[in-house]
């Protein structure tokens, strides 16, 4: 192959030369012609031997036509800055750092033009040194996209899928009978987009390395619930005799949305309880504890009581973008690959903190609660007192669920055993891997990737204390015969 590529190149080559020495307009065309064609043949393609006999080539002939007799000159018309401005620009488009090529190679020849004062034939010596700065641009970029066609791939998806009839239980008056019944009324709405980029990265005989990022994105919104304002997923724990919805369906909001109270600190003292039976700006969960150090919460329809009107939308559990990058290198016969899994965006309520993080006396507390309210030691703190547990759900207990995590490193060696055992081995492979070695993290949690209820697979995110995926590590031998 790079025999046919030099050979054309040389062909080539001489047609762009001999535009230099050809009157006027052809000999333009001819280097116009000479240049790029030469720059497609050997450059773009890779070929080393064609670019090194190309280059030899041009500066000969350049340096011939320079030393031509003058009667020659004058019968042909020719053009010695021309030449060597052809070839000037050549080189500063090979080996310049581009943008130095770019302004060097549409002035070589003009500015060699002047110097040389060869028969004041400017005109023709810029346009022979445009001509390969033009080479440059396009050898460089048909060069370039070769690159990424064989280096780089690309695989976009998209996706819309609307579902209906789903089974949703309906709320019907008792005098029925009944108090709910199964009907096909639902429906959800469930778009997003995946993006996969393949890269080889470095491609030798004796070293290779690839990469595979992997982005994307899922939308699931709820477009009906039959006549019902909203349907429960997940209640909190029972709070004064009542429940409140954590995790549910309501129309218009996506389908693993997060419910719950805007916290609003605690009371600090009997002045700030007194202003609020005017203002009615919070409540808590029961008449008898609007009183300093409890926790205290919006009330959204200042009607002076907490009850499901004042819940309000705290965001959804699924994430804006979630994926992975995966490296791999093979040395020889040494290959070392590590996976990482991230998602970005998304919220999760840490259920455990109803209990371990609102003063309740009947578990153990989370450490920040050493900062709960107290009347001497911290009367400004804004975290409930120990023993006013209400367990109510608020956004005080909701986290950003955004995590990077190393999943998987492996390496292996390859020995090859066909000569030290005369064929009766073929090789032996020795490797290593681990699985869920670390973890990045904001939430307060073990792991937000995690979900308590999997019974439901409507659910998403809900951490019950859920144990976090085991780290382990594997070693293994493989024979082959």
């Amino acid at each position: 192959m790079d025999i046919a590529l030099s050979v054309a190149a040389f062909l080539l080559s001489i047609v762009g030369i001999v535009g230099c020495i050809v009157p006027a307009l052809p000999g333009v065309v001819l280097s116009y012609a000479g240049l790029l064609c030469a720059y497609f043949t050997s450059y773009s393609s890779m070929s080393p031997a064609a670019i090194w006999l190309w280059l030899a080539i041009t500066v000969a002939v350049s340096v011939a036509d320079y030393f031509l007799p003058a009667w020659m000159t004058r019968r042909f018309g020719g053009s010695r800055s021309g030449a060597i401005g052809a070839t000037v620009g050549v080189f500063a488009g090979f080996f310049l750092f581009p943008p130095v090529g770019i302004i060097l190679g549409p002035f070589v020849g003009a500015v060699l033009g002047e110097l040389l004062n060869d028969r004041g034939d400017v005109p023709k010596a810029f346009l022979v040194g445009f001509g390969s700065f033009l080479a440059f641009v396009v050898g460089t970029g048909v060069k370039l996209a070769a690159s990424v066609g064989m280096l780089i791939h690309v695989t976009a998806d998209t996706y819309l899928i609307k579902t209906r009839d789903l089974l949703l239980t309906v709320q019907v008056a008792s005098q029925t009978g009944y108090t709910n019944y199964f009907a096909n009324a639902g429906r959800t709405t469930n778009k997003g987009w995946e993006l996969t980029v393949e890269s080889r990265n470095i491609v030798r005989p004796k070293f290779q390395w690839s990469t595979t990022l992997t982005l994307s994105r899922n939308k699931q919104m709820v477009d009906d619930i039959a006549s019902e304002d909203f349907v429960t997923a997940y209640s909190s724990p029972s709070s004064s005799g009542t429940t409140y919805m954590m995790y549910g369906y309501k129309k218009g909001y996506t389908l693993n949305a997060l419910w719950g109270f805007r916290y609003g600190g605690v009371w600090h003292n009997e002045g700030e309880v007194e202003r609020n039976k005017i203002t009615k700006a919070y409540a808590s969960a029961s008449g008898n504890t609007f009183k300093p150090g409890y926790a205290r919460y919006q009330d959204i329809n200042h009607d002076g009581a907490l009850n499901s009107d004042d819940l309000v939308y705290l965001g959804s559990a699924d994430p804006d973008l979630y994926g992975g990058i995966q490296n791999t290198f093979n040395i020889h016969n040494f290959t070392l690959s590590f996976f990482f899994n991230y998602s970005i965006g998304g919220k999760i309520y840490n259920v455990a903190e109803l209990w371990m993080g609102n003063g309740s006396p009947y578990t153990n507390q989370y450490k920040y609660m050493q900062n709960s309210w107290h009347p001497v030691r911290n009367p400004n703190s804004n975290l409930p007192m120990a023993g006013s547990y209400d367990a109510l759900p608020s956004d005080r207990l909701v986290h950003d669920a955004s995590y990077l995590r190393l999943k998987n490193i492996s390496a292996s060696y390859t020995f090859d055993m066909r000569k030290a055992t005369k064929n009766r081995l073929r090789d032996i492979r020795v490797s290593v891997s681990g699985e869920n070695l670390y973890l990045w993290k904001k939430y307060n949690g073990f792991d937000p990737d995690v979900s308590t209820s999997s019974s439901n697979s409507a659910l998403r995110r809900v951490d019950i204390g859920a144990y976090p995926k085991p780290r382990t590590i594997i070693f293994s031998l493989q024979i082959r015969y």
